[in-house]
């Protein structure tokens, strides 16, 4: 099993799928060059899956916070825009 971290974009929508190995262990979002980034250890020999993301920002409803995991905040246009990302858990 070989390990690496992969970087993943995400849009600053409420919510979206990304492609990623299965079983990738996210780390981190943050801000990099103005786009909205996810960095994960993933094993890219084994098959892909789908992850499910949710992208509040501050002051407007959460989905569930029982089926969801915290990834982190992050601060756009000088810290105007608060993003909270969320990862979808899997039951």
């Amino acid at each position: 099993m070989s390990r690496t971290i992969y970087k993943y974009t995400l849009e600053i929508v409420d919510n979206q799928s990304i492609e990623v190995p299965t079983g990738a262990e996210f780390l981190t979002v943050q801000i990099q060059h103005g786009k909205l980034c996810v960095w994960a250890i993933v094993d890219p020999s084994r098959r892909t899956e789908f992850e499910h993301f949710f992208i509040v920002g501050t002051g407007h409803p959460i989905p569930s916070l029982e089926t969801l995991q915290h990834l982190g905040t992050v601060q756009l246009a000088g810290g105007s825009l608060v993003w909270h990302v969320f990862r979808a858990i899997k039951s």
